[in-house]
């Protein structure tokens, strides 16, 4: 086994982590663990230490997916469509231009699907 690291800096916060990974193992299969927290940004500081990495990670990838559920709906999207931000709770503020009101609300509910009504607010 060749464990590899790396220093992760996410859009989604100020926290820096060093996490490790088996390069042999494949991409779409590769388990990504905790080697190190660098720094802890405000928003993560009462996050316990070994739920932090995995916070941090899905709040990213909700994000993240966010934008890919709304390009299923709307082939023509692309990130420039898209703006995002988290409310004090931690709730994804997505805001597309470029879709009407009828889209907006077919996305909510694949959102809501996807993440658990609450966690995405379509805007």
């Amino acid at each position: 086994m060749v464990l590899r690291e790396t220093i992760w800096r996410p859009d989604t916060c100020d926290c820096q982590i060093v996490f490790e990974w088996d390069d042999r193992e494949p991409e779409d299969r590769r388990t990504h663990r905790l080697k190190r927290v660098i720094k802890r940004c405000d928003i993560h500081k009462a996050v316990p230490l070994n739920s932090l990495f995995d916070v941090v990670i899905e709040e990213n990838t909700r994000k993240n997916l966010s934008l890919g559920l709304a390009q299923a709906l709307v082939h023509t999207l692309t990130s420039d469509n898209y703006k995002w931000s988290f409310d004090i709770n931690r709730v994804l503020v997505a805001e597309f231009s470029g879709l009407t009101t009828s889209q907006k609300k077919d996305l909510q509910s694949s959102c809501d699907a996807n993440f658990g009504a609450g966690k995405v607010v379509v805007a």
